[in-house]
């Protein structure tokens, strides 16, 4: 049975911050997580073209690991196919230090899909870098 695109969400959680920060918290590491993930980056890419300022999302994954590698490769692939003129975007994740051989495969990954993206991984405690580090040159021309 499909579960509703509310009932994904609610397994990953987003906000906008007043910087411009798209956040996006994972609740569970569970395939509904996943699918919840991809509501929501198809819901911040609907109407983006590469004309679009660079995109700077947040993905807080420090109290419950990575979804499955497999999953998140699968929702990338229909994202890309969705959103084909999409602007570049600056990734940052928060994950604790134990999963950085993971996350260090999914920044490869998404790299993969644009060469122009950026991608950096932070533990839980340097979230106020990782902000930093998304915001760095959106600062300096403000």
């Amino acid at each position: 049975m499909a579960i509703d695109a509310p009932e994904r969400a609610s397994e990953c959680t987003y906000q906008l911050l007043p910087s411009g920060i798209h956040v996006i918290t994972f609740k569970s590491a569970t395939p509904n997580a996943v699918a919840g993930l991809f509501v929501h980056l198809n819901a911040v890419f609907d109407g983006k073209t590469h004309n679009d300022p660079r995109l700077l999302i947040l993905m807080d994954g420090s109290s419950t690991g990575i979804p499955s590698l497999n999953r998140l490769m699968i929702g990338a692939k229909d994202l890309v196919a969705r959103h084909p003129d999409r602007p570049k975007v600056r990734y940052a994740f928060l994950f604790q230090g134990s999963m950085r051989y993971i996350v260090s495969a999914l920044e490869r990954f998404i790299q993969l899909f644009r060469a122009t993206n950026e991608v950096r991984s932070f533990l839980p405690s340097e979230r106020a870098e990782a902000e930093a580090w998304l915001l760095r040159d959106v600062l300096k021309a403000g």
